[in-house]
């Protein structure tokens, strides 16, 4: 059984109820950045607050088990320098299966893909390059 299996099963309703009412999606918010022990262990941004409010819950489990996980660490890189690389990347563009076109880049410190469907971004990863 590997670490993310055995510490799914330690998330009890007390403490994903406790993290989800601790952690609100905000009016008007369309993504975050998480930071882990003042490491950067990644990003998301949607192409509309509804669907951040949807996808929260979902990242907030995986960012959990991340927390736990004494054993990772993750680059110390500040929010504007991942924003700076983010607008300086160079995305190489591939085919996706339905309806849409991915981008993917990498930079010195961050990498990710972003969907484009009609001519909108419906999703941005943003992760550490480690």
């Amino acid at each position: 059984m590997s670490f993310y299996e055995m510490a799914e099963q330690t998330v009890s309703p007390e403490v994903e109820k406790s993290l989800f009412e601790t952690i609100e999606p905000q009016p008007g918010q369309i993504g975050f950045l998480t930071f882990i022990r003042n490491g950067f262990a990644g990003g998301d941004i949607f192409g509309s607050e509804e669907l951040c409010k949807q996808q929260i819950p979902k990242l907030l489990r995986g960012i959990y088990l991340d927390l736990v996980d004494n054993c990772t660490s993750f680059p110390s890189i500040d929010s504007a320098k991942i924003l700076a690389q983010l607008a300086a990347a160079n995305f190489e563009t591939f085919d996706t299966v339905g309806k849409g076109t991915e981008l993917r880049f990498e930079t010195d410190e961050v990498q990710g893909a972003l969907k484009i469907a009609d001519q909108q971004v419906s999703h941005l990863t943003i992760l550490p390059k480690i």
